[in-house]
């Protein structure tokens, strides 16, 4: 990757995904490059449903996202000119990530394309979207670090389904509060529940004895933690200003990364 593809993609995640921007800053070197491509990846995908109006125009993007990332992994012709699709092809390709996980992210993004805005999900599908859709991204960090093992795998599909079940979470109450909506029933006990899956899988994740090498790829763990620790101290109260005010703890990250373990 030339040097402006570099700065693109780390200003990308920075704006879009500020949280694992910062893990990113704290891996190894070596692999910073290639976690920053994942995670601006994961960003555009994560916004062509609230970016297009129309389900058609949705499905045009995901599939140029599929075919392009097909092309990289069948030797085929790669769409030139698109700064994250080059820092993608180079991280595939230096790091050897499988195609597997690819899949698995665009089925799951596929699927949120088809449900029909006005039918929310039950737990257990919100559940299956989350590790859908965050799982195979946090998988693919283990491999840019170079960390194996059934534990890291494991560790890895709870903390990646942890991560999005809390920004589920979070998003039910932050978009209440921008809708000028109180507190009820509804949107508080949806979030609790969410939160609560969230929560029970990171539990599951922390007792793993994951390598020393995984622990970027993890750190989010951490960050989804504070948050669902305000959501609770504020009881999914979309009026909280403390929810709104959020923000990662720079030092436990720094500690976590420096000790490695999450």
């Amino acid at each position: 990757m030339t040097p402006e593809v570099v700065q693109f993609i780390a200003d990308d995640v920075r704006q879009r995904d500020r949280d694992r921007y910062l893990c990113a800053l704290l891996a190894p070197r070596a692999a910073r490059g290639g976690l920053l491509a994942l995670y601006a990846f994961d960003a555009e995908l994560a916004r062509i449903r609230s970016a297009v109006s129309e389900t058609l125009i949705g499905r045009m993007r995901l599939q140029w996202w599929r075919d392009a990332v097909s092309a990289i992994f069948d030797g085929g012709a790669v769409p030139r000119g698109n700064p994250l699709l080059t820092a993608l092809q180079a991280c595939i390709a230096q790091h050897r990530l499988p195609r597997a996980e690819f899949t698995a992210l665009f089925d799951a993004r596929a699927a949120e394309l088809e449900q029909p805005a006005e039918v929310v999900p039950d737990l257990a599908g919100l559940e299956a979207f989350a590790e859908g859709s965050g799982a195979p991204v946090t998988r693919l960090a283990l491999h840019v670090l170079g960390a194996h093992g059934t534990a890291a795998e494991t560790a890895a599909r709870h903390v990646g389904t942890a991560w999005a079940l809390t920004g589920l979470a979070r998003a039910i109450v932050l978009h209440a509060a921008d809708a000028g909506f109180a507190a009820d029933d509804a949107i508080t006990g949806r979030a609790r529940a969410l939160a609560g899956r969230a929560a029970a899988r990171l539990d599951a994740a922390e007792v793993l004895p994951v390598p020393r090498a995984a622990v970027p790829a993890l750190l989010p763990a951490l960050i989804a933690r504070g948050y669902l620790a305000t959501l609770n101290a504020a009881r999914f109260d979309p009026r909280d200003a403390r929810i709104i005010r959020d923000r990662p703890n720079l030092l436990r990250l720094m500690w976590a990364a420096a000790r490695g373990r999450i």
